[in-house]
Parts: C-alpha cells; structure tokens; sequence
C-alpha cells in the first residue's frame, strides 16, 4: 500500500485520486454561484501543486466565501 507522504495512517495514493476526482466535480456542478465554483477550483489546483501557503489561503478563501451564502 502506497501512502500519501509515506504516512501510515495517510490515505493511499488511488484514494486521494479519487477524492480529488470527486471533488472537481463537486465544484464544478452549475448549481453552485459563480464565485464559489470559481474559488473552489483554485483552491483545488493550489492543493495539486502542492503549495501549502497557496493552498491555506484559497482553502480559507472559499470557506469565507461560503460562509456569506449563508
């Protein structure tokens, strides 16, 4: 089993792929607003790249952002 950052306990390599998988879709689903759809795909690409600061700020970022929905 191949884990993700070779954490035990970390999720396999083939479950983050289809999370992220999953997740992309999620956000991309015309029934979400624009700017939520818009945020939520870059704070999905800061997570591939694998940039921790970028990732933490588009994150908190949409999670701001979805909290003024309501």
């Amino acid at each position: 089993m191949t884990v993700v950052g070779g954490i035990p306990d970390g999720v396999t390599v083939d479950e983050r792929d289809l999370r992220r998988t999953y997740a992309y879709r999620v956000a991309a689903q015309d029934e979400l607003p624009e700017r939520i759809r818009w945020l939520a795909a870059n704070a999905l690409a800061a997570l591939d790249a694998e940039d921790p600061e970028r990732a933490r700020d588009a994150v908190r970022e949409l999670a701001l952002a979805v909290r003024e929905q309501g």
